[in-house]
């Protein structure tokens, strides 16, 4: 069981997050929900994302307002010089906790999806993942302490029609997750699995929909607060109302009739 008031001294001064600047002027991010929240608890953030405006903007609120340090890496996951620019910067930090939050969603028809967009979703989401763990999740077990926070989703439990990649990569996410959760408590490693319905972001706005989509979303706060309050307790955590109807529909019906489900439910989120 973890104390959430004790996270700074239970894990470490420092939190990393991956994806932390994606949001609109009305849609926080995710990343961004996990920022304030580690903040507020004492965290000093490491804060890595593509678009330097916003990155900045967000690092200068949470030293403002929560008085803590910052550091922020405005980088592409998929840039070869990913580890040459991130070393430097985190080395002589002692990071306790990671929220892996970054993903690519390469939708769309399979065959219509270009390989190289297949890649990129790998990339950023299996590879990349990967990478995050071996090297700060090493240093983890060296100091005998840590927290990793995989942002994963509900879709990796079904197949979903337009979104092939997306649900294999969540799957993967899901499955290194709760492997590690049992692996790396006995080096005092505490590892969640976040499996959230649609999150009310700024990929809402991608939707026709997306005013009907909102009765179904969960705030990105609660992705955040949820998954941390669950540190400690088991390998992964359903949010959503969303998700536990998943879940309970999968113990009732047959695989095929989940997948034809979830395919007309698609179908009605991107209607013409």
């Amino acid at each position: 069981m973890v104390d959430r008031d004790t996270l700074p001294l239970q894990y470490g001064p420092w939190a990393l997050i991956t994806g932390a600047s994606a949001h609109t002027q009305t849609l926080p991010g995710t990343g961004e929900a996990y920022a304030h929240q580690l903040a507020r608890q004492g965290f000093n953030l490491v804060l890595i994302a593509r678009n330097a405006q916003h990155l900045n903007l967000l690092a200068e609120t949470l030293h403002n307002k929560y008085g803590i340090q910052t550091r922020t890496v405005c980088v592409d996951l998929t840039d070869p010089d990913l580890w040459h620019t991130l070393k430097p910067q985190t080395i002589d930090l002692d990071i306790g906790l990671m929220v892996l939050n970054a993903t690519y969603t390469a939708s769309g028809e399979f065959f219509d999806v270009s390989i190289d967009a297949k890649q990129q979703a790998i990339e950023i989401n299996c590879t990349r993942t990967v990478e995050f763990i071996e090297s700060f999740g090493a240093s983890m077990k060296s100091r005998g302490r840590g927290a990793i926070v995989i942002v994963s989703s509900i879709a990796a439990t079904y197949g979903q029609r337009n979104y092939s990649m997306y649900g294999a990569i969540k799957a993967f996410q899901q499955n290194l997750g709760e492997a590690i959760w049992s692996e790396f408590r006995q080096h005092g490693i505490d590892v969640i699995t976040a499996l959230p319905g649609p999150i009310k972001n700024a990929n809402f706005r991608r939707i026709k929909t997306h005013k009907q989509f909102f009765a179904f979303g969960v705030e990105p706060a609660d992705v955040a607060s949820i998954s941390l309050a669950h540190l400690g307790k088991g390998p992964s955590v359903r949010i959503s109302a969303f998700a536990h109807g998943i879940f309970w529909l999968q113990r009732c019906l047959p695989r095929r009739i989940i997948v034809a489900v979830v395919e007309r439910y698609i179908g009605w989120l991107y209607r013409s």
